[in-house]
């Protein structure tokens, strides 16, 4: 029998996760880690995430006319989104405009984006990540290393 120290692990799991955050008017709140949604969120979450390319395209269009419906769909799918992402009260919430919804949308999928990276080369999550920032007030302002269990699912 190898040595546990020398041999190689068929598969590292952490089951803690590293939350990064927003600032909204001065307040930090959390951004959810893409490793604690449930298959099923994350799958919903991505429809909801095709679905809102498809109507900015609709809504920026030169040649269409979009409809007070897709308008409405837009608005509403970028808040549930958002409550979905941000873990925020509803007063907070109620606060944003479409603008920082986008924001902490797009800061959401840039950390999802870049944990998926990671997954992929065989990095551990918890241990290697670093929170790349632009300077941005709306994206991803800094890391807080807050340990927390996965959403059961």
């Amino acid at each position: 029998m190898a040595d546990s120290v020398t041999s190689p692990s068929a598969l590292d799991l952490s089951t803690l996760v590293e939350r990064h955050h927003v600032r909204i008017d001065g307040e930090r709140y959390e951004l959810r880690h893409p490793d604690e949604f449930s298959l099923i969120e994350q799958l919903r979450l991505f429809r909801q995430a095709k679905r809102v390319v498809e109507l900015v395209t609709i809504l920026t269009s030169d040649t269409a006319t979009p409809s007070e419906a897709e308008e409405k769909e837009y608005e509403t799918l970028l808040d549930l989104t958002c409550r979905a992402v941000l873990d925020a009260p509803d007063e907070v919430h109620a606060r944003l405009r479409e603008e920082h919804r986008s924001a902490i949308s797009r800061a959401f999928t840039q950390l999802q984006s870049e944990t998926n990276s990671r997954k992929r080369a065989g990095a551990n999550p918890v241990t290697t990540a670093a929170p790349e920032t632009n300077g941005s007030s709306s994206s991803l302002d800094s890391v807080d290393s807050t340990a927390a269990t996965p959403s059961a699912g």
